[in-house]
Order: structure tokens, then sequence, then C-alpha cells
């Protein structure tokens, strides 16, 4: 093998090794020179000889000025091999590349040098060690030494040059190597990758879009970096992808999707505008194709729809409203994940951001309207605890996503499955957390007997506190039914219906015949008193909202339930035509039978507290039934909480809910039970209070009759001997003193006889047939009234027992 120093002379070999960088340039002219007569003869073994020496002897060695001179000896024998050098770069390049660490400076930048020559002269068959310079590129950009970095620079451009125009450069095999330099957080690094990035992308044969989802969280990193020249770079770079996305025939949007929906989150404003930004494109852009992405999209538009940044904020809403349209109107493809967009929205209710709690409800509520028996399905399964969530919503500071929370809770209860389910988990909701019943209840009631049927909330309402076994809670719940009854304008028409309950006929409101003579009122009904008697239809008492009960016709003034001057319900003979008048003609003053079946159903409930229980009776003009609840009101029923509610009461006397009431005072002959229910709540109050007062005031105004006036009309004449049937009277009921309601050992016979008083209220009957007839089945709720030692029980059974012994 031919020896390659002697083929150099002495003095070229002294030279290429000097300090001085022009002897060692002089040195490499003359080794261009015999490169270019050793291929002009063709002596090959010579060029390897002489590569071999420069690769051996110099660019490895130990002194810095030899490895100097050996890089630019490699790239003389390049430029004088010329086109043929191709041949022998597997021998030059490599060894050249090994200096680009070299732990001097100088002799990464005369590295550089060297490989700019080569790759000047070589071109295309350069790019056969792309990856390799690529490499060695990326880490001399970030070189501490500034003449380092610019020598890198001009490398770097001579190689783009040569890339964009070569037909041998492979992007397949060049973006996982660009992939994994894109973690690298140096900036020096990143405005390298992001350059290449922009060049590739600017090359018509390249379709750079298709490799956009490995090089786009890379990209996204960038934009938080905290260097302001490469965020501009790398925005730049993504606007660009963005412009051509907006024009591409077709975009895999799926890897991409998952990039922006992470760094919809970032803690960087600017990277969470950009995130948000595509995310909107691509929601437009996508259409049907974007569906099965869209539970990951409202997990990350929803908190940024509340972002501090307006921008993001705006661009996040016109997102949210784009899918909420997109799926309310047109057909939902494959893929649409309806419990995946479920959890979201009940996961972000728990958000501390007013705005992403609203749009999270909006968006059950557009799946509960869109997809419904998928939604109730997940009502009904534990795990998803969809319905809590709803319920837990009511607590919300914001009255606004109360009100939303309210209309998606309206909606499931329009489905009868589910009506009394959320009935009763918002009463349980109400015991468990007392501070909202007192906070929020009042709203929350008066909402949804708005969106609902207001009867049927009520009824179902009173159903299940009825049957509710902490009374505690019952005598809790039923004052604040009963005050938004009296008081919620959304309620007047079922104040109005209760007002007719028993309400007097026109008749009935002239003046009184004299005492002791029962007032004209509706004709009664033989058979029908008797079927009653003996058990017929309508004998039993159920307060279950879907009870048909409709009771025969009430006393005239002065007795039994509508002691107030209250009529009844038309009459019906034994063969079912309504009863009439002398003159032949219907009654006009009939009670509706609605408002009736309603205070039916909400009294039992409302016997939870003695002060609701007597509004409910003065409403529906049972006067004499709310004076025996006054009446019955004992020392140790005085408590604090009672007081109050007779303060309310009171003062609610004096609004125009009550103004019938106060005409009815002009004529107190004709309800002696109402005037002394109100003389009954005045002595109860207390003489400094205002309540006492006001009362005081309006019944000072009161023409008073005899405290002597019967409250009942005289005992109806004995079978025996009949009488025209004027007025339907109540028969007398004899509770032995054993039986009262304060005996705490009976307690059987107390159901029976809180029934039967109960009963015997409502429906006539012959007095000799009642007591001899086997007690009816007593509802789940009076079981559980009876067996508590509850002040407003013992005042609603006392005061059933005081309305027909007195």
């Amino acid at each position: 093998m031919i020896d390659g120093a002697a083929l150099l002379p002495a003095q070229v070999l002294r030279n290429l090794s000097d300090k001085l960088y022009d002897k060692r340039k002089a040195a490499a002219l003359e080794i261009e020179t015999a490169v270019k007569a050793a291929v002009a003869e063709g002596y090959d073994d010579r060029i390897n000889a002489i590569i071999a020496l420069l690769a051996n002897d110099y660019a490895t060695s130990a002194q810095p000025n030899q490895r100097k001179g050996g890089l630019i000896g490699l790239a003389a024998v390049t430029v004088g091999l010329g086109p043929d050098a191709s041949q022998y770069l597997d021998r030059i390049v490599p060894e050249v590349l090994k200096s680009f660490s070299d732990s001097d400076s100088r002799v990464r930048y005369y590295a550089c040098e060297a490989l700019y020559n080569i790759a000047k002269v070589t071109r295309g068959d350069f790019i056969v060690f792309f990856n390799d310079v690529f490499n060695a590129l990326c880490k001399l950009s970030a070189d501490l030494d500034p003449n380092v970095q610019s020598a890198a620079h001009l490398l770097d451009r001579l190689v783009k040059d040569i890339v964009t125009v070569s037909d041998q450069f492979s992007i397949e095999e060049f973006i996982p190597l660009l992939r994994a330099h894109m973690s690298v957080l140096n900036p020096f690094v990143q405005q390298f990758l992001v350059g290449w990035i922009t060049v590739l992308d600017s090359v018509p044969d390249i379709d750079m879009l298709g490799f956009l989802p490995d090089l786009l969280d890379g990209l996204f990193n960038m934009l938080g970096d905290s260097a302001h020249e490469i965020r501009v770079q790398a925005d730049s770079a993504l606007r660009e992808f963005l412009h051509e996305i907006r024009h591409a025939p077709a975009v895999e949007y799926g890897r991409m999707m998952e990039i922006l929906v992470q760094r919809a989150g970032s803690s960087d404003e600017f990277t969470r505008l950009t995130a948000v930004t595509w995310i909107n494109e691509f929601v437009k852009l996508g259409g049907a194709q974007m569906m099965p992405f869209y539970a990951a999209v409202v997990g990350a538009i929803l908190p940024c729809i509340a972002d501090r940044e307006e921008k993001i904020a705006a661009i996040a809403r016109d997102t949210n409203e784009e899918q909420l349209a997109r799926v309310r109107e047109q057909s939902v493809a494959d893929g649409f994940d309806v419990p995946a967009v479920v959890e979201i929205a009940r996961r972000e209710l728990r958000s501390s951001w007013e705005a992403t709690r609203l749009e999270a409800l909006a968006w059950i509520a557009t799946l509960l309207h869109r997809f419904p028996h998928q939604l109730l399905d997940l009502m009904d399964d534990p795990s998803t605890a969809l319905l809590e969530s709803l319920l837990a919503a009511l607590a919300d500071e914001s009255d606004q996503v109360v009100l939303e929370a309210l209309s998606v809770q309206a909606t499931v209860a329009s489905h009868p499955n589910h009506f009394h389910r959320l009935l009763l988990l918002l009463l349980l909701r109400f015991n468990s957390d007392r501070a909202l019943l007192d906070r929020r209840g009042s709203i929350i009631i008066r909402h949804l007997c708005a969106m609902l049927d207001a009867d049927k909330v009520l009824r179902e309402l009173a159903f299940i506190l009825q049957n509710e076994s902490d009374c505690d809670f019952a005598a809790t719940m039923v004052p604040t039914l009963s005050l938004i009854l009296l008081t919620a304008p959304e309620l007047a028409p079922i104040r109005a219906k209760l007002k007719r309950s028993f309400a007097p006929p026109p008749a009935m409101l002239h003046p009184s015949p004299a005492v002791g003579q029962p007032p004209p009122g509706l004709a009664s009904a033989p058979a029908a008193a008797a079927s009653a008697a003996a058990g017929g239809p309508g004998s039993s008492f159920s307060p279950s909202p879907s009870s048909s009960f409709s009771p025969p016709a009430l006393v005239g003034a002065g007795g039994g339930v509508g002691g107030g001057g209250g009529g009844g319900e038309v009459g019906t003979t034994a063969a079912g035509n309504p009863a009439t008048s002398a003159a032949g003609a219907p009654s006009a003053g009939a009670a509706a039978p609605g408002g009736r079946g309603l205070f039916l159903a909400l009294y039992p409930a409302w016997c939870h507290s003695p002060i609701a229980a007597v509004s409910l009776c003065l409403v529906a003009q049972a006067y004499e039934q709310a004076w025996g609840i006054v009446d019955a009101l004992d020392e140790s029923d005085l408590s604090l909480s009672l007081m109050v509610q007779v303060d309310k009461l009171v003062l609610l006397l004096e609004t125009p809910i009550f103004s019938r009431l106060r005409l009815q005072l002009l004529d107190p002959s004709r309800s002696p039970a109402l005037l002394r229910a109100l003389y009954g709540l005045l002595m109860l109050l207390p003489q400094h209070g205002v309540a006492f007062r006001v009362l005081h005031t309006r019944l000072s105004t009161v023409p008073l009759p005899s405290c002597s006036t019967p409250l009942l009309p005289p005992s109806p004449p004995s079978l025996s001997t009949p009488s025209p049937p004027t007025c339907l009277t109540y028969p007398p009921l004899s509770l032995p003193l054993s039986l009262l309601p304060h005996s705490p050992t009976s307690q059987p016979n107390r159901h029976r006889i809180f029934l039967q008083a109960l009963l015997s209220l409502l429906l006539p009957s012959p007095p000799l047939l009642l007591p001899q007839r086997p007690a009816p089945a007593l509802p789940s709720s009076l079981l559980c009234l009876s067996s508590s030692s509850s002040s407003s029980v013992r005042c609603c059974l006392t005061a059933c027992q005081h309305s027909l012994t007195r």
C-alpha cells in the first residue's frame, strides 16, 4: 500500500499543521493540485492514500492545528476530485462530522467550513449523509461560540438549498428525526427546527400536512417559549399550516385534535388562544367528521368559555354554539358518544366558573331534547349520578345556574316515569341540606310549579310529605310550601281554585235567617249520603294525587268544613241528576270539584304544621275546620316557630289574597267560625307585637255578633221525622275521654277516630250509620303522624273532634 506522506512534499505537510491559517490554506491548494493530477492519470490508489493520511494522521491528531490542517486538507481533496468526489464521500464526510463535537471551538468552526466546501462541490450526492449532517447542525446551532453558530448557519442554508431541489431527499425518513428533536427546549435549536419546518412546507413536492400531527405538539411547545422570536416563528408556521388546512381536500383531524384538546388547557395564554382557534376551525371545517371528537372538544372548550382573556372566551363560545347547533339541527353521525358528552357536562357542573356551568347545563338540556331515551336511561343509572348532580346545582351561588338546572329538571319531570322520583329526590336534598331549603326552597318550588303543572306538583309533594317518616323535616317543609301557596304569583290559579272549594253560593250571601234556623243551601242527596254511609263510591279518603274521590255536598254557612258559609258541590239525586233549587234551576254557587280535590290532597300533609293547616282552611273558606285547629292549640304547642308562623299568617291576612275573607267579616253571623278563628289567633299573639296590633285593628272594625251564636247548625231531626232537604248537617261524633288524641295509650283508636272525624266533615251521612261502619284503611302518612308526638298531629286530631262534638 502506498504511503500518503511520500506523495506530498515535506514542506506541504509541515505547512498543513502550522498555526497560521494562510500556510494551512497554501498547503491545501498543493494537495488539491496533487489530487487533480492523480485523477487525471487515474491513480485511485494515490487518492485513497492521501485521504487516509489526512483522516488518520491529521484529522484525529491530538494537536488542534493538525486537526485543522486535516479538515482543510479533506476539503481540498473533495474539490480536487470534482465530479468524481461522490465515490470517496463515505471516507471523507464521516471524518469531518466527527470534528463537529471537538472540544476546540476553532476546530468545530473549520469543520463547518470544510463540510460547506464539500457540500458545495457534491450537491445532490451529499444528500446521502443528510440525517447525520442534520444531527450535527442541530447541535452546533446551540454552540456557545458565536463564530461556530455563524458557520453552522451558513452551512445550514446551503443544505436547505440542496434539499429543496433534490429528488433524493426522503421526507418520510426525515420526519422521525425532526420529531425527536422537537422536544429540545434550547431556543436556538427550536429556532433551527422551525426554520426547517417552514422551508420543507414551502416545497411544492413535499406534503407537510400529512406529517403535521407528528410536528404539531412540538410547535405548540415553541408557542410557550420565553423567547419572543421563537414564539413569532412558531405562530407563523402554525398560521401557514392552518391556511393550508382550510383549502385542503382531506385532513386527518384525529391525532391533531388530541393535541389541541390538551393544549387548550395550557397555562400559557398565547398557547390557549392558538389551540382554541384551531379547534374552532376544525369544528367548522370537519362537520360530521368531527362528531366522534365532540366529547373531547366539549371538555376542552367549556373551561375556556370563562377564560379571563376575552378573545379566548369569545372563540370558545362560538365553538360551543357551533357544536350545539350541529347537534340540534343536523343528523348526528355515527361515533357521537352521548354518554361521554353527558359525563363531561356533568363534570363541568362542578366548575368554579359560572359561564362554564351554564354551558354544561345547556349541553345536558340539548341532549335531553335530542336523545331523550338515552338521557333518561342515564338518569336512572346510579353510576352516572346525573340526576344527583342536577339537584346539587340547585345550591349554586348563581341564580342563573339554578334556573337553568330547574329547567332541565322540569324537562326530566315532564316524563311521567321520572316525575315522582325527581320530587322525592328534591325533598331528600332539602332534608339533608336545610340551608338550601331556607335559601332557595321557595324559588325552586315556584319555578317547578311554573314550568310544570302546579296542581300536580303540589299534590305530589303533599303525597310524599304525608308519608314522610321524618316529622321534623315535614314540619319544616310544609310551612314553606304553605307560604309559596299563599304568596307566589305562579300559584294564583291554584289559590283561585282553592277559594272555590267551599265557597258559599250567592243565595247564602243575603241576610241570614234567625239563629237556630238552617240557612238556605244546596239540596241534599239522600241516596248519595246513604251510599257514602254504606261505604259506597266516594266514601273512602285517599290522599294520593291520583285520587278520584269526589265527596257529596257540604253543609252551608255555620257548619262543617265550610263553616264560613261554604257551599258544596252540586248535589245529585238518586237518579244522578243535578240537584236544583226550589225554582228548579241548578245552583250557581257550587264549589269547584277540582278545588275540593286539591284541598283533600293537601290537607293531610299540611297537618304537619297547625298554622299551615289553618292557612289552607282559610284560603279554602273551611272556617269551621280552621277554628277547630286554633281552638285545639294548647300551651305545649306554642313554640317559637309556631308563633313566627302565626305572625306571618296575620300579616298575610292584610294582603289581597285574603280580601274575600275580610269582606266576609262584614256579616259575622254568616261566618262565626271565621271570627272565632281570627280571635283565637289574636289571643295567641303577644300584645306588644306588630301582628297583634294589625289583627286587633282589623277585628276592631268588625260588627261583632253575640258570643253565644252557635258555630254549628242544630242537630238534624230524627230519621223517623223527615224534614225538607234544605241543608245537609253533620252527625255529632261523641269521643270517649279515653280516646282523645292526647291519650298516649290509644294509638290504633286514634287512627280510626281521626279518619272518621275527617270523613264526617266531608261526607254527610245519617248519624246512626257512620259509627257502625268499619274504619277504613289509613294512609301511611296518618300512621306516621299519629304515632308521633308532634303538636301538629294533636292539633289536627283535636280540631276534627272539636268540630264534631261542639
